[in-house]
């Protein structure tokens, strides 16, 4: 009876928990479906890293554009997200992983200087956060981008020489280098203005995440509940 009693306390616990695991929300801008991840696929920047990418497959040239695209969670179950782009793809050569794949296509800035703009719609969290991650077949970094109206730092990566795909194969995705964390965003409305390009400081995006973050009274629940497992082991164990 003991045991029993235990062992749904786990399982309840258990399942508690796996309500306040972070939902994300991932975007892949694919050239071709060559360049999609595959829904066992796992991609991104440590600690962030999640499998069912929306793979928005574009044109590869100088006009393009995606509207309301329907996006998908981490567990492959459908969302009220929609996502809208204005600009075109471009894709270099990098397809060995998972993250080479995300990180071989993107929204280009082309020659002309006009900023890209990312605007999801429906997002269906109070409070997340926004992962950006660029790419380019040349620069040195990339021009901080602008989520909803707030302008964020820089990136920087290496020198003209060393294309980006060459640092993600030796260093992966890395903050601030070659992909943007940005936290505490809320707004069922989502605007990522990637910025302009100016010279080797480029203005792309090969992907985009959404992660969500869990409530402070979902997490509190948790912190409880947990409390309770352990006082009804001890009194189980006397």
């Amino acid at each position: 009876m003991k045991r029993t009693t235990l062992s749904l306390a786990i399982a309840g616990a258990m399942a508690l928990v796996a309500t306040v695991n972070a939902s994300v929300i991932s975007v892949n801008f694919a050239t071709t479906t060559t360049r999609d991840l595959a829904a066992g696929d796992s991609a991104g920047l440590s600690g962030y890293q999640a499998a069912n990418w929306n793979n928005l497959t574009g044109w590869s040239g100088y006009v393009g554009s995606g509207t309301d695209v329907p996006l998908g969670d981490d567990t492959g179950a459908g969302t009220t997200a929609a996502l809208t782009y204005n600009t075109h793809m471009w894709n270099d050569d990098n397809l060995t992983t998972p993250d080479g794949t995300l990180g071989s296509s993107y929204l280009n800035d082309y020659s002309d200087n006009t900023a890209g703009t990312i605007t999801v719609t429906g997002v269906p969290y109070a409070e997340y956060k926004v992962i950006v991650y660029h790419s380019t077949d040349a620069g040195t970094g990339f021009d901080g981008v602008t989520v909803n109206g707030a302008l964020q730092a820089d990136c920087t990566f290496g020198t003209a020489s060393a294309a980006s795909k060459v640092y993600l194969n030796a260093n992966g995705w890395v903050d601030g280098a070659n992909c943007r964390v940005v936290d505490n965003v809320t707004g069922s409305t989502l605007t990522i203005d990637l910025g302009a390009r100016a010279g080797t400081v480029r203005s792309t995006a090969a992907g985009i995440q959404i992660v969500q973050i869990p409530e402070p009274a979902t997490l509190g629940m948790v912190a409880v509940f947990g409390g309770g497992i352990l006082f009804i082991r001890r009194k189980l164990m006397l």
